[in-house]
């Protein structure tokens, strides 16, 4: 299991890559939520890592800014990484942790 730090910088990397995506296509928060049809706060919260997006939630951000093919296969790789690492926490947790 990697440890939290690593996590974390994990989705501390795939939030920027999210935010360096829409700052590239001159988009602003508020816009992107607006096209998205989402809450500008759910925007925001994908972008400093507070929330998950989920592989919808990416490949919808990549379809309204126009992203290449290239870059949705890695942002949902990075996606992908971080939710084995959510499953097999939650699957520790769940079988008691660490034998004492």
């Amino acid at each position: 299991m990697a440890p939290p730090t690593t996590y974390l910088r994990k989705r501390t990397r795939l939030a920027k890559r999210l935010k360096e995506l829409r700052d590239a296509a001159d988009v602003s928060g508020n816009q992107l939520a607006k096209r998205l049809r989402w809450a500008q706060s759910k925007v925001s919260r994908i972008e400093t890592a507070k929330q998950l997006p989920t592989a919808k939630d990416i490949r919808a951000w990549a379809r309204v800014l126009g992203a290449p093919a290239e870059t949705v296969e890695e942002l949902l790789s990075l996606l992908h990484g971080l939710e084995e690492y959510a499953t097999h926490r939650a699957d520790f947790r769940a079988a008691g942790g660490a034998a004492g």
